[in-house]
């Protein structure tokens, strides 16, 4: 990300990053699920500037998406809890980015 920010636009290149970051997890219904991942904390971190709040959202992805469901696959109302909890979490996040990307504008704004 680091060296796609050095010489792109930051929305190119956190598209590409999130693009690699998809395919590197090699599974075709991993890749879509990875790549909007990785647009989500592509953006975190860019408007951040903290790869420790992206590094923790990857491990609650994980967490949500991969190792809790496996864990609990028997027990259904856990599992449409676990639902709701995602679709909560994805709330929060798009509001947390809105109110991070806010920030950054207005870091842009006073550095020109």
């Amino acid at each position: 990300m680091g060296e796609f920010l050095s010489t792109m636009k930051p929305d190119i290149a956190v598209f590409l990053a999130a693009l690699v970051f998809g395919t590197m997890h090699m599974q075709p219904v991993q890749i879509v699920y990875a790549f909007v991942c990785g647009l989500i904390l592509g953006y975190v971190y860019l408007y951040s500037g903290s790869l420790l709040i992206s590094i923790g959202l990857h491990v609650l992805f994980n967490l949500l998406g991969g190792i809790i469901p496996v864990i609990f696959a028997d027990n259904p109302s856990l599992m449409n809890a676990i639902g709701f909890a995602e679709i909560f979490f994805i709330i929060i996040g798009v509001l947390c980015i809105r109110y991070l990307r806010a920030g950054y504008i207005s870091k842009k704004i006073q550095e020109v």
